[in-house]
């Protein structure tokens, strides 16, 4: 029999054995590939900048003895939503002088007539010069497809950037709250929170009614704010008249179970498949624009924030640092989201990062389905679309799919990553 002394020197062996043969918990790296800072970095430059990268009016040009930027002036007009100078430059480009053409002398929706019909990278281009090439070839109207490629860059990081931010409110709040109160630890004036449930219909609605008309969205901005100060106005009529008649309806009280009705809200959007919901969504909506392809994604993704902020607050509000906040007489609001949100940070990031790439592959997806964004708009999906109309067009389907594979895989890398990171932690 060994002694206590060969038993320990024995544990300690097979401890290194099994730390050496890989069986010991994976911390994963401690800083990201720089794989992932490139891939960022290319795709936020290309965004920023495509219409310096890639446009058919000038950086520079001398018009009438004066410089002008038209390409600038573009940008810095979808930026301020001022009308676009394209047509006033155009009109006037035999009158030009010492221009200085972007990179790529194209924009997305500019159509070369010489070298429409499906003109490959390698095929003979009817050009003015090299300066003028297709160098990634064009679809079957004309229309460049790096320019399409870079374009489409900004169109994939505003609706994934916009979607996971509208998810991340719909979902983060309601998990936070839910989470932290659970079943019994809300109680509600009962008056008040019929007020709340009406004012939130009607706000559902007037959101409906934005997602299905493009036209209403000036609508929606009118409403809001009327719509919650009649709610704040009840509120404060209501706590009036309760001073008033304290023996009354409207001093009623009930607790609500804020979790469970999360929970079964949770199981309702997860039971029905997701393309289903996007289908029925796109059904109502007349013409889809950048944020009503966000809000829809938004209705899909915000479950999965829900759910991770409601596990984490569970795990949290046990803390010590809570039970100390409450003795501190701190209100619930302030212990919500000044003490346990940022705690909660790092599982509602690993989330975005997967919500970004979903958001991004599904919007493509629906632009290849040809029921995504409106026509006009040149996205990665929309050029994997053109792709279907003529099979031999290869390099419609190969450029584009990479752009998506790359951006995708590279999202859930990091997401990985970021998902290692806080589990080591």
């Amino acid at each position: 029999m060994p002694d206590s002394t060969q038993k320990f020197a024995m544990i300690e062996f097979f401890q290194r054995r099994l730390k050496f043969s890989g069986f010991e918990k994976n911390k994963g790296p401690e800083k990201p590939s720089r794989g992932i800072y490139w891939v960022v970095g290319i795709w936020i430059f290309l965004a920023l900048f495509a219409d310096l990268l890639s446009n058919e009016l000038p950086l520079s040009c001398t018009l009438d003895g004066k410089r002008y930027f038209p390409a600038l002036e573009e940008s810095w007009s979808k930026l301020t939503g001022q009308s676009s100078p394209r047509i006033k430059y155009l009109s006037q480009s035999g009158k030009m002088d010492n221009k200085w053409m972007p990179l790529i002398p194209y924009s997305p929706g500019t159509i070369d007539r010489a070298n429409a019909g499906f003109v490959g990278p390698f095929s003979p281009q009817h050009i003015d010069g090299w300066r003028y090439r297709h160098w990634l070839g064009t679809d079957g109207l004309g229309r460049d497809v790096l320019a399409g490629l870079v374009h489409g860059s900004r169109i994939a990081i505003i609706i994934g950037l916009l979607s996971v931010l509208l998810a991340m409110i719909m979902g983060v709040i309601p998990g936070a709250i839910a989470g932290y109160f659970g079943d019994k630890g809300w109680r509600v004036n009962l008056p008040s929170g019929l007020i709340g449930l009406a004012v939130g219909a009607l706000l559902i609605w007037v959101i409906a009614v934005a997602i299905s008309s493009a036209g209403s969205r000036g609508n929606l901005l009118l409403l809001t704010p009327l719509i919650i100060l009649t709610g704040w106005l009840l509120h404060y009529l209501r706590v009036a008249l309760s001073q008033k008649y304290p023996n009354s309806f409207l001093k009623r009280s009930m607790s609500v179970p804020l979790d469970i009705i999360l929970l079964r809200i949770i199981e309702v959007f997860r039971s029905l498949p997701a393309l289903f919901i996007l289908l029925a969504l796109l059904a109502i909506v007349r013409e889809a624009g950048i944020l009503q392809m966000a809000l829809i994604l938004a209705l899909i993704m915000w479950p999965s924030f829900a759910r991770y902020t409601r596990a984490e607050f569970i795990a949290l509000r046990e803390q010590e640092f809570v039970a100390a906040a409450k003795l501190l007489r701190k209100s619930h609001f302030n212990i919500i989201f000044r003490e346990i949100l940022p705690n909660a940070v790092p599982p509602i990031a690993v989330v975005s990062a997967f919500g970004l790439s979903s958001a991004i592959l599904a919007e493509s997806t629906l632009s290849f389905l040809g029921i995504g964004l409106s026509a006009d708009t040149v996205s990665w999906g929309s050029m994997l679309n053109e792709a279907r109309k003529y099979f031999g067009a290869w390099w419609l389907a190969i450029f584009p799919g990479l752009a998506i594979f790359v951006v995708v895989f590279t999202m859930n890398s990091l997401g990985d990553f970021l998902s290692r990171k806080y589990s080591s932690s």
